[in-house]
């Protein structure tokens, strides 16, 4: 019995679009200011290297680690943020790439101070 859907190849998933998955679930998670550049990463983005340094992503066969660096807000339990993070990012990768997220590494760098409004 032959099977005509079945097509032969790989399918690669660069660690850039990782990256990108990850950047994109991290700003939509409650209490993070940003996801932390620094100064090299600030130029190296307006360079065109996207989440140069915030985001690491180590690939080996289908596990994945992924490390990223953040800023968060003042105020926040960074505890329950960089857990929240945690989740998000491996669910979200684990979806749309099929790979396996052995580790989610959050590095918190800095904390933004909002500014209090003077009425």
């Amino acid at each position: 019995m032959e099977d005509k859907d079945r097509v032969k190849g790989n399918v690669i998933v660069s660690e850039d679009v990782i990256s990108s998955i990850a950047a994109s679930v991290v700003s939509d998670v409650e209490g993070v200011a940003n996801l932390h550049h620094g100064l090299t990463g600030g130029i190296a983005e307006k360079l065109g290297k996207k989440n140069a340094k915030t985001i690491r992503v180590l690939q080996k066969d289908d596990d994945v680690t992924i490390e990223l660096s953040v800023d968060v807000e003042f105020g926040v339990q960074i505890q329950k943020v960089a857990k929240k993070i945690q989740q998000k990012v491996k669910s979200a990768v684990e979806a749309m790439t099929g790979a396996t997220v052995m580790e989610v590494n959050v590095n918190v760098e800095g904390v933004r101070m909002t500014p209090k409004h003077t009425d």
